[in-house]
């Protein structure tokens, strides 16, 4: 079962809603457009790294220099 464990947590993440968004310094490419926002899911802030893992189900990762502002949704 061990084995099942990162894709069952991709499933999750997949589903649930967009909790905060990532505001950067520099665009970046996301579903296909040019943005310097992300909608993020969840994040863990490691150093100086922030890792977000975003509503399309992908993680990407920044480090504090490139992320301006995260921020709840209210």
């Amino acid at each position: 079962m061990g084995i099942l464990k990162p894709f069952e947590r991709w499933v999750t993440i997949v589903g649930m809603a967009t909790e905060y968004t990532a505001v950067l310094t520099e665009p970046v490419e996301y579903d296909g457009e040019s943005t310097t926002e992300l909608p993020v899911v969840d994040y863990e802030f490691v150093g100086s790294m922030y890792m977000f893992e975003l509503a399309d189900g992908t993680s990407r990762s920044f480090g504090t220099g490139a992320v301006e502002d995260v921020h709840p949704i209210e």
